[in-house]
């Protein structure tokens, strides 16, 4: 890379794989006979403060699910999504009664 921030950049990148790493997102794996594997691609970001002055540079890598087969590539789909409400109802009944929460590691 020839641009002036080139090592912020791949700082970034190294650490996105560093984190991808540590949280198990993925593993090595035999590709079944007659399937091919999912694409992937980088996404790169500047964050940026109020005044416009670079925060942080970010990189994420990112699958190209668009070209998944329903029944094919996957059966199901599940996203564990919250509301912020139904989240504070939880805690505020949680800690009116006493109760403890316990969130596995």
């Amino acid at each position: 890379m020839s641009r002036p921030d080139s090592e912020q950049w791949k700082d970034a990148v190294k650490t996105e794989l560093t984190s991808l790493s540590q949280m198990r997102t993925w593993t090595f794996a035999e590709l079944p006979k007659g399937k091919k594997s999912l694409g992937t691609k980088w996404i790169f970001n500047i964050k940026r403060d109020g005044l416009n002055n670079i925060v942080k540079y970010k990189a994420r890598l990112v699958a190209l699910g668009c070209h998944q087969r329903p029944g094919e590539d996957y059966d199901e789909i599940y996203a564990s999504v919250v509301s912020k409400n139904a989240l504070r109802l939880f805690l505020a009944a949680n800690s009116e009664k006493k109760y403890t929460c316990a969130f596995p590691k």
